[in-house]
């Protein structure tokens, strides 16, 4: 994981846009957006629109199940039309080219997702997240929220993960770091802002049981 956080870290200092410049300067290749998710089937669909656009799509079977491969292209399209089902990480960091398609596959026979299959090269989730004046109690309960979200794709525990979040230099978090990533954060101050940068090793070993909040 240290060299993704030394990418991450490299990225910050350099002048630019910070996916462009990972692409760039690292061995890695790093993929914005990436699908974690897609909607299962039919019935777990609430907006006729979505419905009627999926099946003149032809991605809704006659069963009313969806597809288990998606290209680039057929994900952007679920961006544009059906956002709501589908599910996507800030950054995915892949160790080796990124594959063209995509495959996710159900665990039970009506579960609401599809979830990602590893094509053996998907090293860590980079969550991104950026405030002005929020309460340290919200910005919790949204980074709860980002990795619960993850575990819930039984790949994405296995991999390493990583939260960057920019708030304003007055607003200090650092017991959110700590809490959850133990001394595995680092921060950067920049333009008037302070970045941190907090990791795990595996999503799986992050310990969700206690709150920071509320706070004292």
């Amino acid at each position: 994981m240290q060299d993704i956080i030394d990418a991450l870290m490299n990225a910050l200092s350099t002048e630019g846009s910070m996916f462009h410049v990972l692409n760039q300067n690292s061995s890695y290749v790093w993929h914005e957006n990436y699908p974690v998710a897609v909607v299962h089937e039919k019935r777990r669909i609430n907006d006729e629109k979505v419905i009627s656009w999926m099946e003149s799509e032809g991605m809704l079977d006659k069963d009313g199940f969806t597809p288990q491969e998606y290209s680039e292209h057929t994900i952007s399209l679920m961006r544009n039309h059906a956002p709501d089902y589908l599910k996507e990480v800030s950054i995915m960091c892949l160790d080796g080219i990124n594959k063209s398609s995509y495959l996710f596959k159900e665990k039970r026979p009506h579960d609401y997702w599809k979830k990602i299959e590893n094509p053996g090269n998907l090293k860590a989730v980079v969550e991104i997240s950026q405030y002005q004046e929020e309460d340290i109690c919200k910005i919790e309960s949204e980074l709860r929220d980002l990795m619960r979200s993850s575990k819930e794709v039984p790949v994405l525990k296995k991999l390493g993960f990583v939260w960057m979040v920019s708030v304003p230099v007055s607003l200090d978090i650092e017991k959110l770091l700590s809490h959850y990533f133990l001394d595995k954060y680092k921060k950067v101050t920049k333009n008037e802002h302070t970045v941190y940068i907090g990791w795990s090793d595996s999503l799986n070993e992050v310990n969700m049981r206690y709150f920071v909040c509320p706070v004292a």
